[in-house]
């Protein structure tokens, strides 16, 4: 075998390497704040769902639905791969307030899937608002929420 042989099939191993080096750096860096972009394109896309404009709010309540996931998956792996940033992080006075954006976009995401008839059952599932629960497990619907969305249909339907 000669050397050039070797280092083929040894290269897709080093890219491999490379690669979960160059991630493990970037998630370790990673900014908890960054789920204010979830949160603000949130409040945006309710904003316009609720005035009418529906086509640039769906834009938005989608890039979301990518977004927020995504987010998620990285703030885990920064858990997972880089506790030490991470704690570093919750423990620093300057940081430790951006780690509310996490709850705050997991509720102008919820709130947005509500508005467009949607809710998450316990077992993660997408379901459509029925006015009680899909199962006796799921929690119920708050009802100023349902209300809420009711006056945006009736709206819808009477072209207000």
């Amino acid at each position: 075998m000669s050397a050039s042989q070797v280092r083929e099939k040894t290269a897709p191993h080093e890219r491999v390497k490379r690669l979960v080096a160059w991630l493990d750096g970037q998630v370790g860096r990673l900014f908890p704040g960054y789920f204010a972009l979830v949160m603000a394109t949130g409040i945006i896309s309710n904003t316009l769902y609720l005035e009418g404009h529906r086509g640039v709010s769906n834009l938005m309540f989608g890039a979301n639905l990518v977004t927020f996931p995504w987010l998620v998956l990285l703030t885990s792996l920064r858990a997972a791969r880089a506790s030490k940033a991470l704690w570093a992080d919750l423990t620093n006075p300057r940081l430790v307030f951006s780690f509310f954006t996490i709850v705050a976009a997991s509720d102008v995401l919820g709130l947005g899937m509500n508005l467009r008839g949607q809710t998450v059952n316990r077992r993660g599932k997408l379901t459509p608002i029925s006015g009680r629960s899909a199962s006796k497990n799921d929690p119920p619907v708050p009802e100023v929420l349902m209300a809420r969305s009711a006056a945006c249909s009736a709206a819808d339907r009477d072209g207000d």
